[in-house]
């Protein structure tokens, strides 16, 4: 039976009801199967730095840990995390007089921007000393598209008061990221994570060769630092070279960079806080001169504008030997004393 132009439309309104209810209960349902204790989602979180710095620094009980005391933060990249012992520096802050609690936050390809947006999820207070590395590739100019998953580390650090805003990002951008935030957040949050442990158990179910099953970890295998005592053993340091290699123009110290931007919103928040802000930038390995990632000419132009722009806020630690270098810019065991000292001395020779 043939039905009329009104019956078929109300049968259709009726069947676009279900669907768009469908939608929603699926939708609905998976923020409770994606979530922050979910079982697949733990399994998964093994494989993201990020996920367990976040956590840590958001389930960091200030008052409980460090009282009243001041508290240094350390946020940035892998450099960060691989040039400050926060223990051995901890130490030697109160060996020199100064009880200060210290804090790291840090993962790989923790830029300027993630710094910034780490910073508003801290518990910071006046008195405070809220630090961030810098590198020279922070500033390329393509530097979103060179390194990839920007918008997924973006989203993983998302709040409702970064989200208006972040640096580089058209409005249409932020009205895609603002959608991360609505309920299930969780979902958006951990679905990454979950898809990994789901993967992970997978391929353990259907892959003879695989001996062992997923594991949950506790701590991410590079916290606090990494333990490779020696250079990695490229298998062409001339191809990687050419690949990582920046042109003098495809560096940018100015404004509408993204990371310029970030960094400049970083320090102005940590001061308007009524902490101390500072950029730290920790020299990469002689190596990374000499096999052609930068030219001779940008570490001029890198250190007069980081002086010109932030002054005494601004501080290049000593150069190490090769030595002293796991790969072309993180401190190895043997540099990572040293770094951690010259920060001490620094924190201290400002404190007196």
């Amino acid at each position: 039976m043939e039905l009329d132009a009104a019956t078929e439309t109300k049968v259709a309104i009726r069947w676009l009801r279900l669907a768009c209810l469908v939608v929603v209960l699926v939708y609905a349902s998976m923020g409770l199967v994606v979530h922050e204790e979910a079982p697949l989602v733990a399994y998964g979180r093994s494989a993201n730095e990020l996920n367990f710095v976040r956590r840590a620094a958001d389930t960091l009980d200030r008052d409980a840990v460090w009282g009243d005391r001041p508290v240094v933060w350390l946020l940035g990249s892998s450099i960060t995390r691989e040039s400050f012992d926060v223990d051995a520096l901890r130490d030697q802050l109160v060996a020199g007089g100064l009880d200060v609690g210290v804090e790291k936050y840090a993962f790989g390809r923790g830029a300027p921007l993630f710094s910034w947006m780490m910073l508003q999820r801290l518990d910071v207070r006046p008195g405070d000393h809220v630090i961030t590395t810098v590198a020279y590739d922070n500033f390329r100019d393509d530097w979103v598209n060179y390194h990839g998953n920007v918008s997924g580390l973006v989203l993983q650090l998302l709040t409702r008061e970064t989200v208006v805003r972040i640096p580089g990002y058209s409005v249409a951008d932020r009205l895609d990221a603002a959608v991360a935030l609505l309920p299930p957040r969780s979902f958006w949050l951990h679905r990454d994570d979950f898809r990994e442990g789901l993967s992970d158990w997978v391929y353990y179910w259907v892959d003879p060769t695989i001996d062992e099953p997923p594991k949950v970890l506790e701590q991410h295998p590079l916290q606090p630092f990494q333990t490779k005592r020696e250079i990695k053993n490229y298998a062409s340091l001339e191809r990687l070279a050419a690949r990582n290699k920046m042109d003098d123009d495809a560096f940018v110290l100015e404004p509408g960079q993204v990371n310029w931007d970030a960094l400049r919103m970083f320090v102005d928040d940590a001061e308007a806080a009524g902490a101390t802000a500072w950029v730290v930038f920790v020299p990469h390995n002689p190596r990374y001169l000499q096999r052609g990632f930068i030219s001779e000419a940008v570490d001029p132009r890198f250190q007069a504008a980081m002086r010109a722009t932030y002054g005494d806020r601004y501080h290049a630690l000593p150069q190490l030997p090769v030595s002293a270098f796991m790969d072309f810019r993180h401190p190895n065991y043997l540099g990572r004393p040293t770094t951690t000292r010259a920060l001490a001395t620094l924190l201290l020779g400002r404190a007196d």
